[in-house]
């Protein structure tokens, strides 16, 4: 009775049917027992509306990937292609409108579940320890439904669940031995939508909360592992959860603080980031230019991460830290490539560049890669990234116009100076460009350079630049100068902490938005020196995170 992929994406049908799924995923926490009643009006909770509405959400591939790996296979990365991924330019991978449920989606899960089942069931007694001898294959068949689908669906199964299960194990083991029995009950569990999709209903609060709603210790537990590890719970947050610790700001703060200190959480932290500046796809840094080869746009990515990993994890960098440091890593391929002395092998090393020409974040060759479409520099995706997602400030939708075609003999500056020159295009331009002028210095690889070179010779490259509209207006020369005056911008490091907000709701970056996000905010911008970490930290052990808007929540018709 195994779930082979012959089914295609119809194999998910019986296993909706086992977790008796009849659309949105129906008393998915039993901590709350049902899903909350349709709401009936009332005053806001503390006279401020929530951050987000009470929903489902579908597990992104990368967070369905990472609990099947922690949770059957030892942390081990399973072998098999990576899920379909969808990322648009200045948004987020999890964000709740794009994770739709595909064919392509279903077939990856069905495989990838079965590989998990037939590496996970030959040693079953790992995950839930039981003498067949004493006790019986169907009873430590139990136990194993219930201790691993704790993990599994993020809660504690409910009986009708465990019954349902021990059922598929029993009907199979008429046919199979064992382990095969319980390779089938794995298949089920993570093919269910109880494993697919957590939720976020919550629980009706207290009479006269009216639209609003808390998230349940488990639905709590599952915001937090999936931030922090995008993965599932261990049982250690299960078992805080069930305690009833997470309700508390002091048992959350515990909670938190553990899984930061946990390896894992670099996974979140670090997706966040990379995704924030736009450098998690190396397939962006794909360049005409000879020196950008395979193996020099992988050195930029892992670059990258090192940099990234020392800020945050070991210099615990502040918001202006992470625009002023000037320490990289760099191999020998890659400092050839860029001109750096020093470093040779293909091992990466610690070395610190030209304060002068270092701005932290901005001046990462990955960055300076993923915004630059040819060889040049763009002032145009520069100034849309630091407008946008550095300061928050929203941009008109742009006419239809032409884009600057490459002309060898007219200097970039010239050729965008096309669009503030043209009254349909100036509004926009006129904010945009200016900025990304300050990035001038440095080509697509991120390699320093004085001038442009043209058909008939060489022009000046000035680095003078313009930030308007923002806490810290005025003119600037070159990217350091420009991440200089961000790093002091109160609306700058407020931004950063929305993006991370955006991040951990699962919102789209062009969302309007919510009227709690500010009480969400302002709690994670303590003090100018807070660290990124820090900053999350606050911002998960924010009870106003854990409040729903229960308004437009719709029950489902079987």
């Amino acid at each position: 009775m195994r779930l082979g992929r012959k089914a295609g994406a119809t194999a998910l049908v019986p296993m909706i049917l086992l977790s008796g799924c009849t659309g949105i995923v129906k008393g998915s926490d039993p901590v709350a027992a049902k899903p909350p009643e349709p709401p009936v009006g009332g005053p806001p909770l503390g006279g401020e509306e929530p951050a987000a509405d009470a929903r489902v959400r579908r597990l992104t591939a990368t967070e369905i990937e990472r609990s099947i790996e922690d949770v059957f296979l030892a942390g081990q990365r399973d072998e098999g292609p990576p899920g379909p991924r969808v990322l648009a330019r200045e948004s987020f991978d999890n964000q709740i409108a794009n994770l739709t449920v595909g064919a392509d989606l279903l077939d990856w899960l069905v495989a990838k579940s079965e590989r998990a089942a037939a590496k996970a069931s030959t040693r079953w007694s790992t995950f839930a320890p039981c003498d067949v001898a004493a006790h019986g294959e169907a009873a430590c068949a139990r136990t194993f439904i219930t201790t691993v689908g704790r993990r599994t669906f993020r809660r504690p199964l409910v009986s009708e669940e465990i019954t349902r299960l021990t059922g598929l194990y029993a009907a199979t083991r008429k046919a199979n031995d064992h382990a095969t029995s319980l390779a089938t009950v794995i298949e089920a569990m993570l093919q269910s939508p109880q494993f697919l999709f957590r939720s976020e209903l919550g629980a009706p609060q207290a009479k006269g909360a009216g639209n609003f709603v808390t998230l349940t210790p488990y639905e709590r537990a599952s915001v937090l592992s999936y931030a922090l590890w995008q993965s599932a719970p261990d049982d250690a947050l299960l078992d805080a959860a069930e305690g009833g610790e997470l309700a508390t700001p002091d048992g959350l703060k515990t909670s938190i603080a553990r899984m930061l200190a946990d390896p894992r959480s670099r996974r979140g932290v670090m997706a966040f980031l990379q995704q924030w500046l736009e450098i998690d796809t190396p397939g962006a840094f794909v360049k005409d230019d000879p020196a950008a080869t395979p193996a020099i746009r992988a050195a930029v990515v892992e670059q990258a991460r090192l940099v990234l990993e020392d800020l945050v994890f070991t210099k615990s960098a502040s918001w202006k830290g992470l625009l002023s440091s000037s320490t990289t890593f760099l191999n020998g391929p890659l400092a050839a490539v860029l001109g750096a002395k020093g470093v040779t092998g293909d091992a990466f090393a610690r070395t610190t560049g030209d304060a002068s020409k270092s701005a932290g974040l901005l001046t990462l060759p990955a960055f300076l890669a993923a915004h630059s479409p040819g060889k040049g520099s763009s002032p145009i995706f520069f100034g849309l990234f630091v407008r946008r997602r550095m300061l928050c400030l929203e941009m008109p939708s742009p006419p239809a116009a032409p884009f600057p075609k490459s002309d060898p003999n007219v200097s970039t500056r010239e050729r965008y100076r096309q669009h503030t020159d043209d009254p349909k295009c100036r509004a926009c331009h006129a904010l945009i460009d200016p900025i990304g002028y300050g990035f001038e210095r440095f080509d697509a690889l991120g390699r320093y350079r004085e001038v442009e070179t043209l058909a008939q010779g060489t022009v000046p490259l000035s680095g003078e630049g313009q930030l308007l509209d923002s806490d810290v207006d005025g003119p600037f020369i070159g990217v350091t100068a420009l991440a200089a005056r961000l790093g002091e911008s109160t609306m700058a490091r407020s931004c950063f902490a929305k993006q991370m907000l955006t991040y951990l709701l699962g919102r789209s970056a062009a969302q309007t938005e919510y009227a709690g996000d500010e009480r969400l905010v302002d709690g994670a911008l303590r003090a100018p020196d807070t660290d990124a970490t820090s900053m999350i930290a606050a911002l998960l052990g924010n009870e106003a995170l854990f409040t729903r808007d229960a308004r437009n929540l719709m029950e489902a018709k079987p």
